[in-house]
């Protein structure tokens, strides 16, 4: 039996849909995501190379020093929590299984259609589609021709 596959092209890649899976194929890969995101490694970074600093140097003369140290250890635990959010919330992988998908979330712009996709466990990836391609639509067709369950929402 022969294994149909479909590629629609995506604003920054293209998606491929096969019968049970689809393959998100993004240009730039972890070198855009480290532009796009690399603020928060290096103010992430900054924090905890002085928390380490107030530590080894056991300067804690005043009350400040011991407030100061508080609140930079506070911004640190608030730092850990949001990469904790994020990685289990968002499906970072580029790989969605199809059967697994309950609904998908369409809003659409002049320029850009966002497909946000919702997995039955409650993750979440964004695809953005050109409008004047009109492959968004073609898209939803050949998942809901796979999974008959998927739910389409606007916004």
């Amino acid at each position: 039996m022969k294994e149909y596959k479909f590629n629609f092209f995506l604003v920054d890649g293209q998606a491929v849909v096969d019968s049970e899976q689809i393959k998100i194929l993004k240009n730039g890969g972890f070198l855009k995501e480290l532009k796009t995101k690399g603020w928060f490694i290096i103010v992430s970074a900054l924090i905890i190379y002085r928390i380490q600093q107030s530590i080894f140097s056991e300067d804690f003369d005043s009350p400040m020093d011991y407030v100061g140290f508080g609140l930079r250890l506070v911004v640190i635990l608030i730092i850990v929590a949001l990469v904790f959010y994020y990685s289990l919330r968002f499906n970072w992988k580029n790989t969605i299984k199809i059967n697994d998908i309950e609904s998908i979330i369409v809003e659409e712009d002049e320029i850009e259609t966002e497909l946000t996709i919702l997995t039955s466990n409650k993750r979440e990836k964004l695809l953005e589609f050109r409008t004047l391609e009109n492959q968004s639509s073609n898209f939803i067709e050949a998942l809901q021709k796979r999974n008959s369950r998927i739910v389409i929402k606007n916004r």
